[in-house]
């Protein structure tokens, strides 16, 4: 190197211990701006993959809402209304299977390859919290349709063939107690449906209010850059 040369080169202890302290400045300068550059890059593929995931989950949530409302309309229209209407009237409505098996089909990709790969540790935890909060919500209601259907299946499907009223008590409108579970369970689907429902949308609209935070950011050097007023110079 030309400071390794030049320090050869000098006469005095002084000068050469100068041009030594040097070209050390010189290597150490250049290790630390290596390791700036590495920094950055490293610091700007992360926030990539960051909005990448945030991307990600907003669509899947997207998704989670529209499927989850569907659900949770089809379910109100379908079965909780003409049940609870025809039950008001003092008629005894037969409890009819809620078919919903689709539900448990809920698709938790995602999620589920950015927890085995790590992904989760670039995301703020308001956001973690919210995704986990609605996925053990939406494992609890997968749950209580699966007790639903085990409940139907074992107390109900046998007796298909009994008429009507022999699911109610003989004296009135009511359901005998084998089968007011029935009732109970298609309240509770319902609400975890519209709970859920809301929760995917609040979890949808908190991460595109960080991509739109993200894209903010990024824009605000620009713009500052772009506002700064010209100063004049002498002559003008």
């Amino acid at each position: 190197m030309i400071f390794l040369r030049l320090t050869r080169r000098a006469k005095t202890f002084f000068t050469r211990f100068g041009w030594l302290f040097a070209e050390l400045l010189f290597v150490f300068v250049g290790l630390y701006g290596a390791f700036v550059f590495e920094r950055m890059r490293d610091n700007e593929l992360e926030e990539v993959r960051k909005n990448q995931i945030l991307n990600a989950l907003a669509d899947e949530f997207a998704s989670y809402e529209q499927e989850l409302g569907t659900a949770s309309a089809d379910l109100d229209l379908g079965y909780a209304k003409p049940f609870f209407e025809n039950y008001s009237k003092g008629n005894r409505p037969h409890p009819r299977p809620i078919l919903y098996g689709g539900i448990q089909k809920v698709k938790t990709g995602i999620w589920d390859a950015m927890l085995q790969s790590g992904g989760i540790e670039v995301l703020e935890v308001e956001i973690i919290q919210q995704v986990q909060l609605f996925f053990i919500q939406l494992q609890d209601m997968l749950d209580l349709y699966a007790r639903y259907e085990r409940l139907y299946e074992n107390l109900i499907m046998p007796e298909l063939d009994q008429n009507t009223s022999f699911f109610y008590e003989p004296a009135g409108p009511e359901l005998r107690d084998k089968y007011k579970w029935y009732v109970n369970q298609m309240f509770s689907i319902g609400s975890s449906l519209r709970n859920l429902t809301k929760i995917a949308s609040e979890t949808k609209i908190l991460l595109h209010d960080e991509l739109n935070e993200k894209s903010q950011d990024i824009e605000k050097p620009k713009k500052s850059l772009a506002t700064v007023k010209r100063k004049p110079s002498k002559n003008e």
